[in-house]
């Protein structure tokens, strides 16, 4: 299921399923903004350098299911193959 694209807004782009982008592991972490997908990759991107982070795997953007812009970090996912997202930096 596609959420609604309002044409209007240049930061709004279609969507793919929430289940493409977030993984099923218990232990991932969900996070949703509710600015603009600009500012919201912004803050995807910081937090995917933060040392809070190392070792976990950043999703690429999705929507929510809340219709926000969402992204997942999972340590189980580490190692997984890249599909857009962030790998954890080289130790």
């Amino acid at each position: 299921m596609l959420l609604p694209v309002d044409s209007g807004s240049a930061d709004r782009q279609p969507t793919k399923k929430k289940a493409a982008a977030r993984c099923g592991h218990a232990a991932s972490h969900e996070f949703v903004s509710f600015r603009a997908r600009s500012q919201a990759d912004v803050e995807r991107e910081a937090m995917a350098a933060a040392p809070e982070w190392a070792g976990h795997r950043v999703s690429p953007l999705y929507r929510s299911r809340s219709g926000g812009w969402a992204w997942t970090l999972c340590r189980e996912c580490a190692g997984t193959p890249d599909d857009g997202g962030t790998p954890p930096p080289a130790p």
